[in-house]
């Protein structure tokens, strides 16, 4: 029932929905239609190897999103394949290192991809002939990490992919889904392919990527691929070790020219504290693009007015447009007071506008809604180091 008070509330002062809901950009549907830093997204989307930086709440997981959410965009053949390789999902603890830990961790992304890719677009497997929807399932049974048919169970009886992707990847969410008539009729298809018959003998870890260029390129039709990798920082002796983190990426990073060659390109999405220890290395001076996100008083508001612009379907595009005469330039005055990181402005422009949708006997935001935003942002604020830690604790 408070859910939908504030959505009347909501709708009340023209919003949509609320474009400050989520802090994390892995749940916020509306990710795609915010982006402002176009210059960025230039550096990941080219064909080869990249870095971006970025502090925790600073936008890497963001862009790392938006590229892959970009992907899917176009055609979804001919294109680029995205594979979200975020590392706590494939490592239970820090003590991965290895090339053939990563190219383990990169073959189960790919096969939980492929699955889910093929459960939002089933066009792509409708595309395939049999041996190659043979080829394909057999691999995604092989290296997925979790099980396949009870997965294609829950698939089918739920008629949605979200009910895959909860176990393999929450961040995997697509626009227009397929009807649920779509999805029963391709868990039907698929339990009709003889996948269990494959004996599946100990392939090495460079003949899986092997099986899977061969899947995405050949049997799929895509360009390139590209391995989104992430969540470094999710590790908490390697988010506060830049060393220890360098060298349990070394020798992916070191691998990825050859990767590259085989038209799959690894992006990495890392904090700014790894930009020095990895800038020394020769991988970083060769073929790799790279590039900072850096945040700062315009480009925060920039970001609070898109979001409010997109919220409002373009009906205004600032805070200024519900509030009381006398009060301007709102995004820029929270801009102006938080750490400048994008989750920190989120979470200020939350609390305003909470403070207006939860006092119903007015619409518009006033002089004391302001102030008194002001005031609580400086009341949770901890010591600088504390505050951009990525899992910060707030006060309700």
């Amino acid at each position: 029932m408070e859910n939908f008070k504030t959505a009347n509330r909501l709708a009340t002062l023209g919003f949509a929905f609320n474009p400050f809901e989520h802090l994390e950009a892995s749940s916020d549907p509306y990710l795609q239609e915010y982006l402002v830093s176009h210059d960025i997204f230039s550096v990941v989307w080219d064909d080869s190897p990249a870095f971006l930086f970025a502090p925790p709440g600073g936008g890497k997981t963001a862009m790392r999103i938006y590229t892959f959410r970009s992907c899917w965009l176009e055609s979804g053949r001919n294109n680029k394949f995205p594979i979200p390789y975020y590392l706590p999902h494939y490592f239970d603890n820090s003590d991965f290192g290895s090339l053939e830990d990563h190219l383990m961790g990169i073959t189960q992304a790919g096969a939980s991809a492929l699955l889910l890719s093929v459960a939002y677009r089933p066009f792509l497997f409708w595309g395939l002939n049999h041996s190659q929807q043979l080829r394909l399932f057999q691999f995604i049974q092989h290296y997925l990490p979790a099980d396949l048919f009870n997965l294609l169970e829950r698939l089918e009886e739920s008629g949605s992919p979200i009910s895959v992707t909860k176990t393999l990847d929450q961040s995997f969410t697509l626009p227009n889904p397929p009807s649920q008539e779509e999805i029963v009729k391709l868990c039907k298809e698929i339990k009709k392919l003889d996948i269990r018959s494959e004996a599946g003998r100990n392939f090495t870890p460079y003949e899986r990527i092997d099986q899977f260029g061969e899947i995405i390129f050949s049997d799929l039709g895509f360009r390139s691929a590209f391995v989104l990798l992430d969540g470094i920082d999710g590790f908490p002796n390697l988010g506060e070790d830049s060393a220890k983190a360098t060298m349990a990426l070394n020798p992916l990073l070191d691998y990825s020219n050859e990767l590259a060659k085989q038209r799959i390109m690894i992006k990495s999405f890392l904090p700014t504290d790894l930009y020095l220890s990895l800038q020394s290395h020769r991988y970083f001076a060769g073929n790799f693009l790279n590039a900072v996100l850096e945040w700062n008083v315009p480009s925060l508001a920039e970001l609070l007015r898109r979001r409010v612009y997109v919220a409002t379907q373009g009906y205004f595009g600032s805070l200024d447009a519900i509030s009381s005469i006398g009060i301007r330039d709102i995004e820029l005055a929270l801009a102006k007071v938080v750490l400048p990181l994008p989750r920190e402005a989120i979470l200020i422009s939350r609390h305003l506008l909470d403070e207006v949708v939860s006092h119903p006997e007015k619409n518009y935001l006033d002089v004391s809604d302001l102030e008194g935003t002001l005031a609580w942002y400086q009341d949770v604020q901890f010591s600088i180091a504390a505050s951009i830690m990525p899992n910060r604790i707030l006060p309700s």
